[in-house]
């Protein structure tokens, strides 16, 4: 099956973050498991239509590189599975320096 590099330059962007209650919210990730990112869009704070509310208004580039076809194997070892994974490590690092901005 190919593989296609891809990246999305300005996802990050998408919506403004906060670090109001710090403290008390990573007490609650360590202790309880339960994340309460603070974020907010267009509209403001968790927004309708969606759960997520509306997105800031920001440029969304997206880049694909070639296709890249690993080497098949019935049952890859972990050897064969790292070397795989570090040539598309490889070639989504060359696609995101030849095109960052």
């Amino acid at each position: 099956v190919p593989l296609v590099p891809a990246y999305c330059f300005g996802s990050s962007d998408l919506y403004r973050t906060y670090g109001a209650f710090y403290g008390a919210r990573r007490w609650l990730v360590r202790n309880l498991r339960i994340a309460l990112p603070l974020y907010s869009g267009d509209w403001g704070f968790f927004c309708y239509p969606t759960p997520k509310g509306f997105p800031l208004q920001v440029p969304q580039d997206i880049v694909f590189g070639d296709a890249w076809t690993p080497p098949h194997s019935k049952e890859p070892t972990r050897d064969e599975v790292d070397a795989a994974h570090a040539v598309f490590v490889e070639k989504l690092t060359q696609l995101f320096d030849a095109h960052k901005g």
